[in-house]
């Protein structure tokens, strides 16, 4: 089977991907994926097709549009939502802790 792969964003939404598809072509199917130009490296040290989506991710950053984009994030409302965590409530070292036991340990 020929399977195709897109993802478009960061080594983090590309490389799973990418892993995904080492698998699928350890099963004997035929992949390719196809990403921003910065990923081609990526895709083809491990053995995958690829194709080209566009301009590079950087490039876009770096445009208007890419500006926009990143101030509209949710990336940035994370960060001034952990901001904002920091300065107001208590510190990790006051955080309750708890323990994770499977339902059959026994100690």
């Amino acid at each position: 089977m020929r399977v195709l792969l897109i993802a478009v964003g960061s080594r983090g939404d590309v490389q799973p991907l990418v892993a995904l598809g080492v698998g699928l072509r350890g099963a004997g199917h035929e992949v390719t994926v196809a990403s921003t130009p910065d990923f081609a490296g990526l895709a083809t040290e491990h053995g995958l097709g690829f194709e080209a989506l566009g301009s590079s991710a950087a490039e876009l950053m770096d445009s208007e549009l890419g500006r926009t984009w990143l101030g509209h994030s949710s990336h940035n409302r994370s960060s001034s939502c952990i901001a904002s965590a920091r300065s107001s409530g208590p510190g990790p070292s006051r955080w309750p802790t708890t323990s994770r036991r499977s339902s059959g340990a026994t100690t």
